[in-house]
C-alpha cells in the first residue's frame, strides 16, 4: 500500500488534491454568505454544504492515500463525536423525526467541518486567508446593510429573490420610528450581528499586516471603510445583545490591551494602522453625526424601544419571557436528568412543566447549552461545552501573538451568543462559528499547545 501510495505522491495526484482542496475553499467561504437551502429529506442541504461535501471527501482521499497522516484523539474530538452521537440516539427516539431530521444532519455536518477547519489550518485555511474574507465580507455586507437602511427595503437579502416568500419591508420597530432592522444577505440581524462581532478583529488585526500597510491596496481601503460601516450596521440591526456584547468586550480588551502597554512602556508607540483606523473612525463619526443627525436621534429612540419591548413580561421577545423558556428546560431537565428529547424537539417542554408559556409556543429554549441539554441529554450538553469552551483555554495558553486577540474576541463573544441566542446551531452562523472553532484550534497546535 505504501508503494503505491508513493508512487500516486510522486505522480503529483496527492498534489493536486490539496491543490483542488485550496481551490474550493474560497468559493466555500463565499457561499455562507448565500443562506439558501432545500429539504432533500436526509438533509436540509444549504449552498455550503456543496463545496464542504466536496472538500470532506477530497481529505477522506488524502487519508487514504497518504498513511504518514495522523489524527490523535484528545478530549476536543472525543466530545465532537459523543455530542453528535447522543444528539443522533435521542433524535431518532425522539418525536418529529421527519421534521428535525435534516436540521440535526445540518448541525453535525458543521461539527464535523470545525475537524476539518482543525486539520489544514496553516496549510490551506491560513491567517492571510481568514483575514482576507473578514475584510470582504464586512465590507460588502456594511454596504448592503446601508442601502436596506435608506431604502427601507430587503435589498441583498437572497431569501427575498430566491427561495423564500418573505415580507418586502424589514420595518419592525414601532410604527412612529422611521427605522428598520437591517439584516444584510444573512435574512435575520441577530445573526447579521453575530457575524459582524466576531470577524470585526480579524478587519482590524488585517491591518497590522506588513502587506496591507500600504495606503493604495485595495484590502487596506475596503478595511478602512468596513469597520466605522460595520458599527452603523450593527447600531441598526437593534440586536440588543448583540450590542451589549460587542460594548464589554471592546471596553475589556482596550482596558487589556492598555494595561499591557503601561506595564511595557509602548504607550507612545503606535504605528501608521493605529492612526489610520483611528483618523478615519472619528472622520466617519464627525460626518454622520453633521450629516444625519435625525438619523442618530430616531436611532436612539428605536434602540430605546427595543430595550423596552425587552424589559416588556408580556412580549414574547422579551428577556423575562427568555428566562422563563430557560427556567422551563432546567425543571424538565429534574424531571427527566437522563433523557433527551431529540434535535428540535425542546420546544415541546413547556407544557409539560409549571410555567405561564402558552402550549403553541413554538421556539426552542433560547440558550443552546440548555437546548442542547434538553435535546441530547446531560453527556450531549458536557460534550459541547468542551467543544466551545476547549478552543478558548487552549488559546489563552498562546504566548504573544496578535491573532490570539481577534481569537479571544471572537471565542468570548461566541459564547455570549450561545448564552443568549440559538444562533450558534442554525445553518446561517454555524458553519462560520465551525471555522472559528477549528481555526483556533489549528492555530494553537501549531503553536504547540497540547490538551
Amino acid at each position: 500500500m505504501e508503494k503505491v501510495t508513493n508512487r500516486f505522491m510522486k505522480g503529483g495526484f496527492y498534489l493536486s488534491i490539496v491543490n483542488f482542496e485550496k481551490i474550493l475553499f474560497f468559493p466555500l467561504l463565499v457561499s455562507f454568505l448565500i443562506p439558501l437551502s432545500i429539504n432533500i429529506r436526509i438533509i436540509e442541504l444549504y449552498v455550503w454544504n456543496i463545496p464542504a461535501f466536496l472538500i470532506l471527501l477530497l481529505y477522506t482521499i488524502r487519508l487514504i492515500l497518504n498513511p504518514r497522516i495522523r489524527i490523535t484523539f484528545d478530549l476536543w474530538y472525543f466530545s465532537c463525536f459523543v455530542l453528535i452521537g447522543f444528539l443522533f440516539i435521542f433524535t431518532i427516539l425522539g418525536i418529529n423525526l421527519d421534521e428535525n431530521w435534516p436540521f440535526f444532519a445540518q448541525f453535525a455536518i458543521s461539527i464535523i467541518f470545525a475537524m476539518y477547519v482543525r486539520r489544514i489550518w496553516g496549510d490551506i485555511l491560513t491567517e492571510k486567508l481568514l483575514i482576507k474574507f473578514s475584510i470582504i465580507f464586512l465590507f460588502i455586507q456594511s454596504f448592503v446593510g446601508i442601502i436596506q437602511q435608506l431604502t427601507s427595503s430587503q435589498f441583498g437579502n437572497v431569501k427575498s429573490y430566491f427561495g423564500e416568500i418573505v415580507e418586502k419591508e424589514i420595518n419592525t420597530l414601532d410604527p412612529t420610528i422611521s427605522l428598520s432592522r437591517i439584516l444584510g444577505t444573512l435574512d435575520q440581524p441577530n445573526i447579521f450581528g453575530n457575524w459582524i462581532i466576531v470577524l470585526f478583529p480579524f478587519v482590524i488585526l488585517g491591518l497590522y499586516h506588513k502587506e496591507y500597510y500600504q495606503i493604495n491596496s485595495f484590502y487596506f481601503i475596503a478595511a478602512i471603510i468596513a469597520i466605522p460601516l460595520s458599527m452603523i450596521c450593527l447600531s441598526f440591526t437593534f440586536s440588543v445583545g448583540n450590542i451589549g456584547i460587542f460594548i464589554l468586550l471592546s471596553i475589556a480588551f482596550l482596558t487589556w490591551i492598555l494595561i499591557k502597554k503601561l506595564f511595557s512602556s509602548n504607550l507612545l508607540k503606535s504605528n501608521k494602522a493605529t492612526i489610520y483606523i483611528l483618523c478615519f473612525f472619528l472622520m466617519a463619526i464627525g460626518i454622520t453625526f453633521v450629516k444625519y443627525g435625525d438619523k442618530i436621534e430616531l436611532a436612539s429612540k428605536a434602540l430605546e424601544f427595543r430595550i423596552e419591548q425587552k424589559g416588556d413580561v408580556k412580549s414574547f421577545g422579551s428577556t423575562s419571557f427568555r428566562m422563563e423558556m430557560n427556567q422551563s428546560a432546567i425543571k424538565y431537565f429534574f424531571k427527566h436528568p437522563l433523557n433527551g428529547v431529540g434535535y428540535g424537539n425542546s420546544s415541546n417542554i413547556y407544557n409539560q412543566v409549571k410555567s405561564t408559556i402558552p402550549a403553541w409556543w413554538e421556539a426552542r429554549v433560547h440558550n443552546v447549552y440548555l437546548a442542547i441539554l434538553i435535546e441530547g441529554g446531560l453527556i450531549a450538553m458536557i460534550a459541547y461545552m468542551c467543544y466551545s469552551i476547549i478552543p478558548l483555554v487552549k488559546t489563552l495558553k498562546i504566548k504573544e501573538d496578535k491573532i490570539k486577540y481577534a481569537f479571544l474576541f471572537s471565542l468570548f463573544a461566541s459564547l455570549g451568543m450561545i448564552q443568549i441566542y440559538l444562533t450558534p446551531t442554525l445553518p446561517e452562523f454555524a458553519p462560520l462559528h465551525s471555522l472559528l472553532i477549528g481555526s483556533a484550534l489549528g492555530f494553537s497546535n501549531k503553536q504547540g499547545i497540547d490538551e
